[in-house]
């Protein structure tokens, strides 16, 4: 029976739990609302901080890209030039040589009396255009001989320059040479009126003008003839005694670049170039307005070039212009017309240009308002929700906490605790016995099932034990736990004789470090340990372990981690396999695919040298002997004399066939020119020889030196890559990219063509014994790199090679990681 108080001791522990439910649903609502404000706001400022270095950095990388594409051509055009001044050089020095011959045999010399200036045909490759003498004498005559020499070479530069619209010479004897042959001649005025040595294009590069003797870029001018603005790069000549004695360079029109510059403008954003100067090269009209420029609305050709930022109405946009010219690159926020923007801006280094993008800052942070808009209802939402949550549960809880305490469980749970400890304690045949029929009666059962099921289980894992321990001591291979710390936990029989111990026990007992006493490199544990927790299922990790007597064995373990609560790993249990015979099959199979490489490519070398110091010499030698079989035969008839250089050109074409397929061989410009460049002919030769569109680029390589073996191997993937590009994928265009990123060397090979299914094509070419794509892949491995294929049917084909740099190979000091070689 209850004692009588019992009723107010209910009422009384009711009011304490009611006002303690109530005062503790208040604090936790009060202080998780508080949290939960607080939270919103300082997520919001982090998101808008983020947003906005984001939007900077990106802004900042995206006209970085944009200029480092636009100063490719100008370095194709100051490398083009070098080359034609360079050669041109060597024509003057050697004039005597030269001179004999006219690179164009029908060349004729016609005096214009309008002008009074001599100049050729237009069968000439080039126009040549010759003033400052009445009468051209043998000495002249000589020289224009040794000046035509150089009209390839001008074509070549004009061709191969993006955007170029003429190649020219001037020399400092009065002889010139113009590429396209457009017969200026008789454009030019009588040589009292104007010389063209006064030109800025001449006059620039000489000696007091340029005393460093470089390229030089002149000023952007709107060009006379329909090419719209045009820049010329000059550059001066000099003889063998490194005397002055001509310019040459190259006209380029950046109407193209303009266009696209100008391209992708929108309401959002917009590019610019201007000089640096400030002047305006490429500017959207529409936009002048922006920057507090006044201009018609319908500007003639060059006008634009008339217009500064300096000459901006707007302070701001005077202020940025001149930090335009103080700094290479940056990011500056501006406002124009109450609204705030970001502008980006970098220099082109050659013609010191600066390209910019103008955006405005309320589209980059569009996601910041969205973001805080989101927050807000967020928070108003989990706001009431909470208050919704905390006014159902207070009467629920109030009402379950009365109704188990006012039931009489004191002894009912003694009881079952008092079984419960029994049980732990190892008797299991006690039970609980309860009269009453509730829920304590139900736990009671429940107790009373769970410690048969508990007797019946440990039969069972008694068992299972006795059976677990004889298949782990008879194991085949060698079977281990131990801790994270380096404790050998347990082992069995085959790890044990692996590890040169006499028994298990043995081996756990004297293992106290596991790194220390058996790994052949202690700082191997920290990278098994991260490879297997790394890794959800067991994965197979190879590392070198030291035995008792200190020999060295190969082991490939397999293992996995055994988490606690909180996901703490507990231990690493695993399997070991001795795989040292496997390793050293291995090494000796890697050491002859080396051997066989070497081998290969010396045989090539070998068979290359010959074809060119004895086959292309010989057939040189016989060319020659065609050419002049007949040059003291005056009488002889014009067929027979056709007939003899027509089978020298048939000798050229063969030197050269015999040239291309040495180089094929044996590339020589590796040990002389370096990897990048070599691969860069070979990209122009093959595009030259099929048709195919080869886009080749480098970074970082200028002072990176590859060993012979490494540089054969990373030519001879991009050789039969291209190969396969060409015989089998139907593509039209291919890219090759070749960049040094420490410490590593990343090679790409990408093409648009038909694709093909790897998986299937690499298993039939081992099938097949084709030596392919599988030799590609031993040339990775002889570089210790990773190759990477990827290909699908109608997706083309993408080939992925990342190798390390070996320490000795890179030049302690290294080139900027923007300088590209194209």
């Amino acid at each position: 029976m209850l004692p009588l108080p019992l009723p107010r001791l209910v009422a009384r522990f009711s009011l304490v739990l009611l006002g303690s439910i109530l005062a503790t649903a208040a604090l936790v609502s009060f202080i998780s609302l508080d949290q939960i404000n607080a939270l919103g706001e300082f997520s919001a400022e982090q998101n808008e901080r983020s947003i906005r270095a984001l939007a900077r950095s990106s802004l900042a990388s995206a006209v970085q890209e944009r200029a480092l594409h636009y100063q490719s051509i100008f370095y194709q055009a100051e490398k083009t030039v070098r080359y034609t001044a360079s050669s041109l050089g060597r024509f003057l020095s050697q004039e005597a040589f030269y001179g004999q011959r006219n690179f164009n045999p029908k060349e004729r010399l016609i005096r214009r009396s309008a002008n009074g200036v001599f100049t050729n045909d237009l069968e000439s490759l080039a126009s040549g255009a010759y003033w400052d003498f009445d009468t051209p004498t043998p000495k002249i005559r000589q020289r224009i001989n040794a000046l035509s020499h150089v009209d390839p070479l001008l074509r070549h530069c004009q061709q191969a320059t993006a955007g170029s619209v003429a190649a020219w010479v001037i020399t400092a004897d009065a002889l010139s040479r113009y590429y396209p042959n457009i017969h200026h001649a008789q454009f030019m005025p009588s040589p009292e009126e104007l010389d063209y040595r006064d030109d800025v294009c001449f006059a620039s590069v000489t000696p007091e003008a340029n005393p460093k003797g470089g390229p030089l870029w002149n000023e952007i001018y709107q060009d006379s003839m329909g090419q719209g603005l045009v820049v010329t790069l000059s550059m001066p000549v000099h003889d063998d005694q490194g005397k002055f004695v001509a310019a040459t360079g190259v006209d380029i029109s950046v109407q193209r670049l303009i266009r696209h510059v100008l391209d992708g403008n929108s309401q959002q954003g917009f590019s610019f170039l201007i000089t640096d100067q400030g002047g305006l090269i490429a500017f959207p009209t529409g936009k002048l307005h922006l920057f507090g420029l006044n201009a018609a609305d319908h500007l003639r050709p060059g006008e634009l070039l008339r217009i500064g930022l300096t000459d901006s109405q707007d302070p701001a946009i005077r202020t940025a212009a001149q930090a335009m010219r103080d700094e290479p690159q940056g990011v500056l926020s501006l406002r124009l017309e109450q609204t705030p923007y970001l502008l980006a801006f970098e220099r082109l280094p050659s013609t010191n240009w600066r390209l910019g993008y103008v955006i405005s800052e309320s589209n980059l942070l569009s996601s910041v308002r969205r973001t805080r808009e989101a927050l807000d209802q967020a928070r108003v939402d989990t706001t009431r929700s909470i208050l919704l949550i905390t006014l159902l549960i207070l009467p629920v809880c109030f009402i379950t906490t009365l109704y188990f305490f006012m039931r009489n469980l004191f002894s009912p749970v003694r009881r079952i605790l008092d079984v419960i400890r029994r049980v732990a304690g190892g008797e299991m045949q006690a039970r609980v016995h309860l009269r009453q029929n509730d829920e304590l009666a139900e736990l009671a059962e429940a107790v009373n099932d769970m410690t048969e099921r508990l007797e019946e289980k440990q039969t069972f894992l008694t068992q299972a034990e006795t059976k677990y321990r004889t298949l782990f001591e008879n194991a085949t291979v060698g079977l281990f736990r131990s801790t994270p710390d380096g404790r050998l936990l347990s082992a069995n029989t085959t790890l044990a004789a692996m590890l040169g111990y006499n028994t298990p026990a043995q081996c756990v007992a004297e293992l106290e470090d596991i790194a220390e006493q058996t790994y052949a490199t202690p700082s191997v544990r920290k990278k098994f340990r991260e490879h297997v927790e790394g890794h959800p299922r067991p994965d197979p990790f190879i590392y070198q372990l030291r035995r008792r007597n200190g020999e060295l064995i190969w082991v490939e373990c397999t293992a996995r981690a055994v988490r606690g609560s909180g996901n703490t790993v507990l231990f690493y249990e695993g399997s070991v396999m001795d795989i040292t015979d496997r390793k050293r099959a291995e090494e000796y199979r890697n050491i002859l695919s080396r051997e066989i490489l070497r081998i290969q490519e010396f045989e090539r070398r070998r068979v290359a040298l010959d074809l060119h110091d004895n086959v292309a010499q010989d057939l040189s030698a016989l060319k020659i002997a065609f050419e002049t079989l007949f040059d003291d035969e005056a009488d002889l008839p014009p067929q027979t004399r056709e007939r003899a250089l027509r089978c020298a050109e048939i000798l050229g074409k063969s030197i050269a066939s015999v040239r291309d397929m040495a180089h094929d061989l044996r590339p020589s410009g590796l040990d002389q020119i370096g990897l990048d460049k070599t691969i860069a002919d070979y990209c122009r030769s093959v595009a030259s020889v099929t048709g195919l569109q080869v886009d080749f680029s480098s970074a970082g390589m200028d002072y990176v030196r590859l060993d012979g073996d490494a540089g054969i191997h990373v030519f001879r993937i991009v050789q039969e890559a291209l190969s396969n590009v060409r015989k089998h994928s139907g593509a039209d265009t291919a890219t090759v990219r070749l960049v040094a990123s420490h410490p590593n060397v990343i090679l790409r090979v990408e093409d648009n063509g038909a694709g093909f299914d790897y998986p299937r094509r690499s298993h039939e070419a081992i099938l097949e014994k084709r030596m392919g794509l599988p030799g590609l892949m031993e040339r990775a491995n002889m570089l210790g790199g990773k190759l990477d294929i990827q290909s699908k049917p109608g997706r083309g084909t993408r080939l992925r090679l990342e190798f390390p740099i070996a320490p000795d190979s890179r030049n302690q000091h290294s080139p900027p990681s923007g300088s590209t070689h194209r």
